[in-house]
């Protein structure tokens, strides 16, 4: 029979795992990996998948109570320890830096995004699209994501830190129609505010990119998908690229979407497999099998981005 001597410093240092899961993680085994909007689509995605492996160990975090009650009802998710997911607003700075202790984190993956949803008006013949209270942009894609980036480089330790971002492609095109979602005219000037989540994106990649150049210990993975489709994922041959250039890479009948969770599984390599995937910016789409045709399904993720031949996406544009 083993019997266990419950001591005061053991006593203390359960309190503490209790307290702070961050802490807790930091005694085990496994990159500690934060997921930011692990309650939407592409984030559950990715955080289920790193609790279903060894090699992490994952905290998620999400913005309402709702969110993480939702999370624990998901029977998807491997998960019995509900101090596994933090309830923070990402646009709230000090909430943010309060979260968690970010010196022992390894890996921030953010997957946060603004969410356009019908407005119940029609213009055109067609629906309008808004962003919610709080959710426009400028604030959940620009704020957020900065209050992120400034959380886990200035709560660094001395190791390296790897933030790994979903954002999206079609960043080199101003007028997108993703960029005309949201949009609106002030009613006190008539210019057009609001929407423009591609350049919001875009400023927070470029912000990310020079914190990096800055610090030697911050590296960095941002990750451009196509249109995001909800199908299964390790299915296709996964087709990299750079500058929203399909020609290039895949033809020009290459598709241009691909299944959120291949994008979460690419994320979860490149947490995993950092030498290869540290200061990259690309483009990802899928590539589905016509019928006869032979399949390529990606399994080789150190390999993914050899046909870019060390191309980065280009912020000059």
């Amino acid at each position: 029979m083993i019997s266990i001597v419950i001591t005061l410093p053991l006593l203390c240092l359960l309190a503490t795992m209790s307290a702070n899961p961050a802490d807790a993680l930091s005694i085990g085994l496994g990159l500690k990996v934060v997921v930011s909007g692990a309650g939407g689509q592409t984030g559950k995605s990715l955080f289920r998948q790193l609790l279903g492996d060894d090699d992490f160990l994952p905290i998620g975090i999400v913005r309402t109570q709702a969110s993480k009650d939702s999370l624990l009802e998901d029977k998807s998710i491997p998960i019995d320890d509900e101090s596994r997911i933090v309830v923070c607003d990402v646009a709230d700075e000090a909430a943010v830096m309060g979260a968690l202790d970010w010196s022992n984190i390894d890996t921030l993956c953010i997957c946060t995004s603004g969410t356009p949803r019908p407005s119940g008006e029609m213009k055109d013949g067609r629906p309008v699209f808004a962003y919610p209270e709080g959710g426009d942009p400028e604030i959940v894609d620009w704020i957020g994501q900065k209050s992120q980036i400034d959380a886990m480089s200035q709560g660094a330790s001395s190791s390296v830190r790897h933030i790994v971002v979903c954002s999206s492609m079609g960043g080199t095109d101003p007028e997108n129609m993703l960029n005309v979602l949201g949009r609106k005219k002030d009613s006190e000037t008539g210019k057009e505010v609001g929407g423009n989540i591609l350049l919001w994106k875009r400023k927070s990649e470029k912000y990310l990119i020079e914190k990096s150049t800055s610090d030697s210990d911050l590296k960095y993975t941002i990750v451009h998908p196509g249109g995001l489709i909800n199908e299964p994922g390790n299915q296709r041959e996964l087709i990299v690229g750079v500058d929203d250039d399909r020609v290039t890479y895949g033809g020009e009948d290459s598709p241009r979407t691909v299944p959120r969770n291949d994008v979460a599984r690419v994320m979860m390599e490149a947490c995993r497999n950092l030498a290869t995937y540290q200061n990259r910016s690309f483009d990802l789409r899928g590539h589905e099998p016509k019928e006869g045709e032979e399949s390529c399904v990606t399994t080789d993720f150190s390999k993914l981005l050899d046909p870019l031949e060390g191309k980065n996406c280009d912020y000059s544009l």
